[in-house]
């Protein structure tokens, strides 16, 4: 099981933020295991401001080896070795 921590997904956050990217990651600590939701801010539900957010995103975890699979829903990731 891949685990992340708080830190990280703060740091991304402020990496989103930085480049105007309307997205926040939140880390959910589960019974078993971690979930990563992601909150889209108003009037973002937009395809170009979602592909930045994956590309971002795919890149910072590709930096520690790992990596990403977004859900269908917009609303979750998946993070794997």
């Amino acid at each position: 099981m891949t685990i992340i921590s708080f830190q990280e997904i703060i740091e991304l956050n402020h990496i989103l933020e930085d480049n105007k990217i309307p997205y926040r990651l939140h880390l959910k600590d589960r019974c078993g295991g971690q979930s990563i939701q992601i909150e889209a801010f108003s009037g973002s539900e937009n395809n170009e401001s979602y592909s930045k957010l994956q590309e971002v995103v795919t890149n910072y975890f590709l930096k520690i080896r790992l990596n990403v699979q977004f859900d269908e829903s917009r609303l979750f990731l998946k993070l794997y070795n």
